[in-house]
């Protein structure tokens, strides 16, 4: 016989271990890590990669305007993690040093996992400003936050879950919008992480927002340990294992009684053709659209990761700049498009990736 069943969605969180992610004496911890004893220090933590974790360049430019402006104290940004797969670290180390700020910046690679708690405790601020697909929860925020840090995250999918603004941490403004046609069609085809990279280059984080969140953290001793203890504490009753094991047993336990068969509505779309943007547009804090505003900004010269080579059009990135000199919808710039023959998802792609490195600025 037949069971109905409407259908439901139930979220349960990942979790972490409250007592081995915990807070720690600062002085002793930052000697054994062979870490600045006196400066204010921002950690990173994850994967090196550009191509599926996210581009760390505008958080080092983010980060050297922050350092400038904080000029009553130290400060040393530490980014620490696995390396094995892209070795983008050495080419993060190459960007500090085109910045000025390769003094200031401390990489830490491959670490033994039993580690990070400790480099977590040594520090004051994590950041985090994710802008790719494939983040969908933020298990190093939960890990920080256990250990009393404030956080300065991306507004960006499973990240809003997690930090609460200007409570335990910084959320980030982000801006995206539709410019993948052209990698929707030959998804089934191309190798997938170069599509995060790709979609990733489209999305943009407010540099200077971040860049503000860190002086404000940077010069407020007694607000780091305030959002700190707001962030420990909501890790406790929220993300700590044995409260979330308990929401799976109490699951499990419902839907024991309940059948899991329902008639859902076929997928109209082929599985060989994703939708990217259409799956994951709730991600950022706004998707831009024609009417959206922008103006030049920020510096000339123009530097892109070698895997955009055939994908940056330089003349069209010159046109877009000298269009938007007094300030221009996107719908407007479009037409550069139209006049040059540009496919609008290339076009697109082009003002999502000047906006990214803040040559646009929104208005």
């Amino acid at each position: 016989m037949p069971v109905h069943y409407d259908g439901r969605l139930d979220t349960i969180p990942l979790g972490v271990d409250g007592e081995i992610f915990v807070p720690r004496e600062k002085g002793a911890t930052r000697l054994r890590l062979n870490l600045p004893a006196e400066d204010v220090l921002i950690l990173y933590v994850g994967r090196f990669s550009h191509i599926d974790k996210m581009d760390l360049f505008p958080m080092l430019m983010a980060f050297k305007k922050a350092q400038e402006r904080s000029a009553g104290q130290r400060v040393s940004l530490v980014l620490a993690g696995s390396d094995s797969v892209y070795k983008y670290a050495s080419r993060v180390e190459q960007f500090a040093v085109d910045l000025g700020i390769a003094s200031r910046v401390i990489v830490r690679t491959d670490l033994p996992d039993g580690d990070m708690p400790d480099y977590y405790s040594a520090c004051d601020i994590f950041i985090s400003p994710s802008d790719n697909i494939q983040e969908t929860f933020g298990q190093s925020i939960i890990e920080a936050m256990s250990c009393g840090l404030p956080v300065i995250c991306s507004d960006w999918d499973g990240y809003k879950e997690l930090v609460e603004h200007n409570v335990n941490g910084y959320r980030v403004p982000t801006f995206w919008m539709q410019c993948d046609h052209k990698i929707c069609d030959h998804a089934s085809l191309g190798d997938s992480m170069m599509d995060h990279f790709y979609l990733g280059q489209s999305v943009s984080v407010d540099l200077e927002e971040m860049a503000i969140a860190m002086e404000r953290l940077i010069g407020n001793k007694s607000l780091r340990e305030e959002w700190g203890n707001n962030g420990r504490k909501r890790v406790l009753s929220l993300f700590d294992w044995p409260v979330v094991i308990r929401q799976y047993l109490d699951l499990w336990q419902e839907l024991k009684q309940k059948a899991t068969a329902s008639g859902i509505a076929p997928r109209e779309s082929s599985w060989y053709r994703p939708e990217f943007f259409q799956t994951f547009s709730h991600y950022p804090t706004r998707n831009l659209d024609s009417l959206s505003r922008v103006k030049t900004h920020g510096p000339s010269e123009f530097k892109w990761y070698s895997e955009l080579a055939d994908v940056i059009n330089p003349a069209l990135i010159e046109q877009i700049i000298n269009t938007a000199m007094a300030g221009a919808t996107i719908g407007e710039l479009e037409q550069l498009a139209t006049t040059n023959g540009t496919p609008l998802d290339s076009f697109r792609f082009h003002v999502m990736w000047l906006l990214k490195y803040q040559h646009l600025i929104l208005l």
